[in-house]
């Protein structure tokens, strides 16, 4: 699996983020002959999802330069990573559903389920599950409405600054919510952020798991 040679090495993490430490320990274990099956797609995925905040920070540091550690501890922690995991997710299901809809209940299943264990975990939050299936009917909302990308990463942001004061997830109502006035500085850098990480991730996800489909559809392998 060449792909997983691209992206190696740790970036600075001063949030302690549980989810985070797991994703690096099952991405580092993985290598050119590891047997690849969902549970290595899903610690790629997990891999993909923790680089926000943290990748390349060193090299694109003007962004975060004002605002230190303490907002990358804020806003790259698991609260945080939970909002831009369900995004994650949403965008990964839509693209099966596009590209390879006889794989997409059975894959996309097995990695909510999966996401929803983790998150479960390190937030000690009992109702993670339901909160993943709101965002996703949230996002598919927005989907049905035709809004344009920039209006679900304004809706992120807003999940986003909710887990500052939070400290957790909480429960988000479309279109009944107050609108969440963060720093200015805080949301320029979240904006740049989260476009440079979705611009990145994203499309290299869907490179692995279309690689794995296509393996396991080659060998006749159930997902």
């Amino acid at each position: 699996m060449g792909l997983l040679s691209r992206l190696r090495g740790k970036g600075k993490d001063p949030s302690g983020s549980y989810v985070r430490a797991w994703a690096e320990r099952q991405y580092g274990a993985l290598g050119p002959e590891t047997l690849f099956g969902i549970n290595e797609v899903f610690a790629v995925m997990m891999y993909c999802v923790t680089r926000f905040g943290v990748l390349g920070r060193e090299a694109e540091s003007e962004d975060f330069l004002p605002l230190g550690d303490e907002f990358c501890a804020q806003y790259t922690g698991d609260p945080a990573l939970f909002e831009v995991g369900c995004y994650f997710h949403f965008h990964t299901d839509l693209w099966l559903f596009s590209h390879y809809p006889d794989w997409r209940e059975a894959v996309s299943l097995t990695l909510a389920e999966q996401y929803i264990a983790l998150f479960r975990k390190a937030l000690h939050m009992p109702s993670v599950g339901d909160l993943f299936d709101e965002r996703l009917d949230m996002y598919g909302i927005l989907t049905r409405r035709g809004e344009e990308e920039d209006r679900f990463r304004w809706y992120l942001l807003q999940l986003l600054n909710l887990t500052v004061p939070n400290g957790k997830p909480r429960e988000y109502k479309l279109d009944n919510e107050p609108v969440v006035i963060g720093d200015a500085l805080v949301d320029v850098a979240l904006e740049i952020k989260l476009v440079s990480f979705l611009s990145g991730m994203v499309p290299w996800f869907r490179e692995v798991l279309g690689k794995y489909i296509e393996m396991s559809s080659e060998e006749s392998l159930e997902p």
